[in-house]
């Protein structure tokens, strides 16, 4: 559990997961021999939830050691902090849970779902994503916006997935999500290396930043010519 300002707590509820990412320590855990599968328990979330209700603006479940919808109780931490009238986030790759899950929590004011999606085919999410349900995940992630949810999109840039980047930009506008993409920048074989593709991707990146439609550098000079 992690407290910032005395205004957020962070929990990482499970070390289950359904996926097997690369770079994930829950991965690693896994590979080593080293993971001991388990679930927090709720109860103990409540009594920290309850003590801090006055001083905290934002609860997040983190995905750092595992999926949060992959705790049986999920629905319980959600309804606890709407209870209580306090702001959660939860972070997921989106390939778990059921549609009538996203469709019933969708008209929670207090709920933010960010889904971590890196493509837009089955064929690049899974490069990094292993073991997701691409076509399970993003329609997740749009039935639970569609039905007036609040959706986040989380989206990690490596050297192969750079074309569906602007893609799944083109999606996040379409049902105005809120896309947040990073370049990855921790070593694996997929890693940007090009300097100067880095950059570019820096300086739309940028532009993003400012509020304006993701377009590559060389879509904007064509336009400018």
């Amino acid at each position: 559990m992690k407290q910032w300002r005395n205004s957020k707590i962070e929990f990482a509820i499970t070390n289950h997961c359904n996926a097997k990412c690369p770079l994930c320590i829950h991965t690693e855990m896994y590979n080593d021999g080293t993971l001991n599968l388990q679930h927090a328990d709720f109860n103990s979330f409540e009594n920290v939830v309850k003590k801090y209700t006055n001083k905290t603006q934002l609860v997040a479940l983190c995905g750092d050691f595992g999926d949060p919808m992959m705790h049986p109780r999920v629905q319980d931490y959600i309804d606890c902090t709407q209870k209580y009238n306090i702001q959660l986030i939860i972070h997921t790759n989106g390939g778990l849970r059921p549609t009538k899950f996203y469709e019933h929590n969708a008209g929670n004011e207090n709920l933010e779902i960010c889904f971590s999606i890196d493509g837009t085919s089955q064929q690049t999410n899974e490069k990094y994503r292993v073991n997701v349900d691409y076509n399970k995940a993003m329609n997740n992630m749009l039935t639970f916006k569609t039905n007036g949810g609040n959706a986040s999109w989380d989206f990690i840039i490596f050297d192969y997935n750079i074309d569906d980047f602007y893609k799944a930009s083109q999606i996040a506008k379409e049902y105005d999500i809120k896309f947040q993409p990073i370049i990855n920048n921790r070593e694996w074989e997929h890693k940007i290396k090009d300097k100067n593709l880095i950059e570019e991707l820096k300086l739309v990146l940028k532009q993003h930043k400012h509020g304006n439609f993701l377009q590559s550098l060389e879509t904007l000079k064509v336009q400018q010519r």
